[in-house]
This record gives structure tokens, sequence and C-alpha cells, in this order.
């Protein structure tokens, strides 16, 4: 356990710093890149970026230690949910500390773990790490994911081969070793209007959308009540969500389109694949025909707007991987419990890119994603004295 609950100036100087960025993912990070990569190049340490399409994001990626392979990427994002339509009593950019608390969005998802990797770069150089340490700093966690996906893909290129990743998400310092995968779809229907008194002359989209939200919805309550069950979940099993919903066009006319949103989110060892092919095989055997007989220019698509696989640290029967016992270790966490989480993060990609990843971090997600996100700051402390550990058994 930490000596104090109270966590360095350097660190909070840097939160608030970091804060400062409005970082909203419909922005971009560069200037909270560009001031990192400035940052770290006061220290000697060169920096990485690879950009989105647009060039208006960026991923960083820097190393302290002599070699670049093998060693612990330290992994974080950089951009944060909006604040548009909340109500906040406190700037949300600009790091406010108040009752033992540190305000603004993005500290506890996740700009104090950044910050607290940052703060400690000095020690890192006082005492060379036995394996390289590597800063990894990403865009577009909250939607596509894109960030990590593209740093990934520039790590293998470049013959990067890491032993082992940290994503510092906040975890109240719990080493989480799973998550759930999700995949958000959107499904349209359009049918055909026509004025309410003669309904047989249109195609109603809303009540064929309404069919597939009901199969959904029986879908869910099926995985409910007869899925195996993983109890370290706090919902131990896959869940199937509708999440929004738009139609119509009037009171007096039968609706031509209806779009939904839903979303799987599954347990590692249901096959998000055979759920979406349900749905779609229910679409072609119940609804279509039906559909095409009333009129042949109604269709129904589906779009999968984004897919996270799920994680799990755990890849040979005996339990972790080695590289992610190894970083349990080193993080002094050796014999701690291990946790679950519904949530997704980076940790997905990641491992599937061969990269043995552990979630621990700073703060709670309760806190973050609403107005006012703060992180405690006896979690910040906390979090420079897991760090320290990993310092300290690194060298």
């Amino acid at each position: 356990m930490p000596a104090t609950t109270t966590p360095s100036d350097q660190t909070l100087e840097l939160i608030c710093r970091l804060l400062q960025f409005n970082t909203v993912s419909s922005n971009s990070n560069l200037q909270l890149i560009e001031w990192v990569e400035a940052y770290l190049k006061a220290y000697g340490i060169a920096s990485r970026l690879t950009y989105d399409p647009s060039r208006q994001k960026a991923n960083l990626f820097a190393t302290i230690g002599e070699s670049r392979s093998g060693g612990i990427v330290l992994a974080g994002h950089t951009d944060t949910v909006p604040v548009a339509g909340q109500h906040w009593t406190q700037r949300p950019f600009e790091g406010t500390v108040a009752d033992g608390k540190l305000y603004g969005r993005g500290s506890a998802d996740m700009k104090s773990f950044i910050a607290t990797c940052l703060a400690l770069v000095p020690e890192l150089l006082r005492a060379p790490p036995r394996r390289p340490i590597h800063l990894a700093l990403t865009f577009d966690e909250e939607t596509s994911m894109l960030g990590a996906r593209t740093l990934i893909a520039d790590l293998r290129d470049q013959g990067i081969a890491p032993l082992a990743c940290l994503v510092g998400e906040p975890t109240l310092l719990k080493a989480v070793v799973g998550h759930k995968g999700r995949r958000a779809m959107r499904c349209c229907v359009r049918g055909r209007s026509a004025h309410t008194s003669i309904p047989m002359q249109g195609v109603n989209a809303i009540e064929y959308a309404s069919r597939i939200i009901a199969h959904l919805r029986n879908m869910a309550e099926r995985h409910k009540q007869h899925e195996a069950r993983h109890y370290g979940y706090e919902v131990p099993y896959s869940t199937i969500v509708t999440t929004q919903i738009a139609g119509g066009v009037s009171t007096n006319t039968v609706p031509p389109e209806c779009s939904f949103n839903f979303e799987f989110r599954y347990l590692p060892w249901t096959d998000p694949d055979k759920l979406e092919a349900e749905v779609r095989a229910f679409v072609d055997t119940q609804i279509r025909g039906e559909m095409a007989r009333e009129a042949s220019d109604c269709a129904i698509d589906f779009e999968t707007e984004s897919s996270l696989p799920a994680f799990g640290a755990a890849s040979t029967e005996e339990g972790l991987a080695p590289g992610a016992s190894e970083l349990l270790s080193l993080l002094g966490r050796r014999d701690a419990p291990l946790s679950y989480m519904g949530f997704g993060t980076e940790a997905s990609w990641f491992q599937r890119a061969g990269i043995p990843t552990i979630i621990c971090g700073p703060g709670s997600i309760e806190q973050a994603h609403k107005p006012d996100e703060y992180i405690e700051l006896s979690q910040i402390a906390a979090g420079e004295h897991l760090l320290r550990e990993l310092i300290r058994l690194n060298q």
C-alpha cells in the first residue's frame, strides 16, 4: 500500500495540464500529443507518432530503455467522452481539486494514469529499467478504437514486440484479466408510406422493426436464462440491448422508414457472429418474404458500427499467459485477486496482437462519463505507488 494518500505536486500539475486539452473524441488530440512529445524530448526521449487518415489525430509511442523490443507498454487513451448537454458544477477542462477529489473531463478516464506515467519519467531515467518501458498514447478509444489498431500495426511493421502491456483504465487498481466483447449494429427497415386511412397501401416500417426488436429481446432473455455463467462479471451472462430507434413521418402517415441500434455485449466464449447470424436468419425467414408480398421495393439492411473482441488474459489451461503473469509480479499484484469487468477497452487489441495484457489503473469507471467526473486524490497516490513498484522491480 502507498505510504501516503496524497499524490505528488508534479503528478497533480501534469494531470491538470492534460485536462486543459479538450480532447473530446470529435476533436483533434494533436495539441496534447505534441505537448507530450515536447515534454519527453526535454528528457532526451524520442517519440514516434502515427496518424489517422485526416492527420488531425495521432498516437504517440516512446521507449525508455536501450532496446525497442521486449519490455512493458504503459497504454492510455487521450480522448474523452463529450460534456455537451451535461450540467457541471466544476469546469470540465481545467482541473479542480476540492474535498479530496480532482475534477475534470478525463480525470478518471484516463488522463490521471497518463500523467502519472509522465511524472515518473525522471525516476525511470535515474534508475534505468532492466526491460524497456514503452509509453503508448492513443486516439479514438471512446469511438472506433482506430488509434490502438493503428499503433499496433505500426509496432508490427517496426518489428517491436513488447513482452506485456498494462492498460491503465480506471479499475480502482484491481488487476482485471477479462472483459466482455461488444458488437454494435444498426438496422434500417424501408417500407412504403401511405395515408393511415388506407394502411393496406403502405408497408409499416415501424411495425416490422418492432418484430425484429422483439426477437432481440427474446434472444436476450434466452441468454439470461440458459447461457453458461461467468460469475467474475457483475452481469454473468451475455446481454442484447436495443439502444436507439427513429422512424415515422407524421401521426397520419404509414411510416416508410425505421432504424434502430442494438448491441451484443458477450462473454469470451460466446460467438458474436452466431448472434448476428441468428438475427439475420430471423429476418430472412420471417420478415423479408412477408414484406416482399406487400411491396417488392421494401428492404432491411444491417450495418456493423463497431466491434470489439472480448478480452481474456488467460491463454493457457494453467491460467495467465507468461507475459501477463510476469507483469502482475512486477506490479506487486502476483497474489492479488483477479477481476473482470463489463466495459470494453483497448486491451482486446493488444491481446489479439500477441501482447499479454492486464488492465489496472487508478480511479473508478463509476465516476467517469458523467458530469463532474472526478478521481480521488488517494487513488492518484496509489497509482503512483503502483508504477513505482514497477520501476523498482524492473531494475
